[in-house]
């Protein structure tokens, strides 16, 4: 409860009477500490996951490539439309992990350390850009995943 006074200067002056204080229930103190790890590791889990879409996109191009060869005979030759199909997943593999590579790189920021409001502005822009970077690099990545599977089945059909 707060109460308004005056002192001596007849100057107003606030007086704040805590009532009804209980401790911390363990239950409590476990959700503060996992709201602490959940605010303080989502940069970090934000840009692991960036690491690994990066390996896993740029990973994908020679499994693709690998599968395709395995299936295609030696003796088929493809066309130039066909070649221009086969390569789209690669390419659409290759621009995902580039999205996924600027979603990774570290954002320079300048801010105070001792005003939190700018702290904070700097952590939900840095998460925001990486959330952006990581959805286009992801719906790029399950594009090309696509694709690849429909040209593979393509190819097993034309070719065999």
């Amino acid at each position: 409860m707060a109460k308004a006074m005056r002192n001596e200067n007849n100057s107003l002056i606030q007086e704040i009477e805590i009532e009804d204080v209980f401790p911390i229930s363990p239950h409590n103190r476990a959700l503060y500490e996992a709201g602490k790890t959940m605010l303080t590791d989502s940069i970090e889990t934000s840009r692991d996951f960036c690491k690994f879409m990066i390996s896993l996109s740029t990973g994908a191009i020679p499994v693709y490539f690998t599968i395709l060869n395995f299936i295609v005979s030696k003796d088929y030759t493809f066309n130039f439309k066909q070649i221009l199909y086969v390569t789209t997943p690669s390419i659409i593999f290759l621009f995902s992990s580039i999205f996924f590579s600027i979603g990774y790189y570290p954002k320079s920021a300048n801010f105070s350390l001792d005003i939190p409001d700018e702290i904070e502005n700097e952590r939900c822009s840095i998460l925001a850009r990486r959330s952006k970077f990581s959805k286009i690099g992801f719906s790029l990545f399950l594009l090309a995943a696509l694709i690849s599977i429909f040209i593979v089945t393509y190819a097993y059909l034309i070719a065999r």
